[in-house]
């Protein structure tokens, strides 16, 4: 992002997550994180990349939900959006969870990069992630998988998906090789 933000503007949106909280301190402070993220409205963390944490309904079970957390998602980026004076935009999502957004913001070019099975995930529903994945993935102009397995699967739903390898900001990661650079301790 930090490479696409030297000649454009970029809105990162937090994830809505894949499942449903349960009652557990973890995703107590979870939920209070998401809150106050989205408390603090829109945050410059770089140049040109601006960060947006969005409330929504963590339950993906039902279609009814699925819709009113697209609304919702809708009403906060376009608000985004517009704060930021955005136009001829691209949209480039990680996770099956934006597809009901994907797609309805007047997007020159709708990416999804796929990065992994996340239907396949214990604490995910997997039934209805595959259903908004594959929702996003026809609603997709180009589908990006980083490894081949899920290539060889993603294109039997969008014939326009390529493969392209995760890789390393290498002037960054060099820098622990550096003695001058100091490391957290445990």
């Amino acid at each position: 992002m930090k490479i696409l933000a030297r000649e454009n503007r970029v809105l990162w949106v937090n994830s809505i997550g894949n499942r449903r909280p349960t009652v557990c301190a973890r995703d107590a402070k979870r939920i209070l994180k998401k809150l106050s993220g989205a408390m603090q409205g829109l945050q410059e963390r770089h140049p040109n990349i601006w960060v947006m944490t969005p409330l929504a309904i963590p339950f993906y079970g039902s279609e009814l939900v699925r819709a009113a957390n697209g609304a919702l998602l809708r009403v906060q980026v376009q608000s985004a959006m517009q704060q930021l004076g955005f136009q001829d935009v691209i949209s480039w999502s990680f996770l099956p969870s934006s597809a009901p957004l994907s797609g309805t913001l007047g997007e020159s070019l709708v990416v999804y990069h796929c990065v992994d099975e996340f239907s396949a995930f214990s604490d995910a529903p997997g039934e209805a992630i595959r259903e908004l994945e594959r929702r996003l993935m026809v609603k997709s102009d180009v589908v990006i998988c980083s490894s081949e397995k899920l290539r060889a699967d993603k294109v039997r739903v969008n014939p326009n998906a390529h493969l392209v390898q995760h890789g390393v900001d290498l002037e960054h990661f060099a820098k622990s090789f550096d003695p001058e650079t100091t490391s957290p301790t445990s």
